[in-house]
């Protein structure tokens, strides 16, 4: 597996990230995952060169950035969820004081 495969599966995460295809996301990992592990045991039988290196620091880059649209989602969701909490509180307390009336 080369270093390029790796780095164009990071991209395909990537932009299934930025449509918050989080399912798609998972199944690139495991399959970019077996690729990283295959690649390494490669470098272990072979000197890795300075593209590699490289190439590698630029996985990590996308890393990050799907790290950051994780987070991102996950910060929404949480806001969703409490503006729905809050919602369903305000139709309890509205049925409470319909109800009582």
């Amino acid at each position: 597996m080369s270093v390029l495969e790796i780095l164009n599966q990071s991209h395909r995460m990537l932009e299934a990230a930025r449509l918050g295809q989080w399912e798609r996301v998972s199944e690139l990992e495991k399959y970019r995952q077996k690729s990283l592990n295959a690649f390494v045991t490669e470098c272990r039988r072979r000197k890795s060169s300075a593209a590699d290196h490289k190439r590698l620091a630029e996985v990590q880059a996308i890393n990050n950035r799907i790290i950051d649209l994780v987070k991102q989602s996950r910060d929404s969701t949480a806001i969703q969820i409490r503006n729905l909490s809050q919602g369903r509180k305000a139709v309890r307390t509205y049925d409470g004081i319909t109800i009582g009336s």
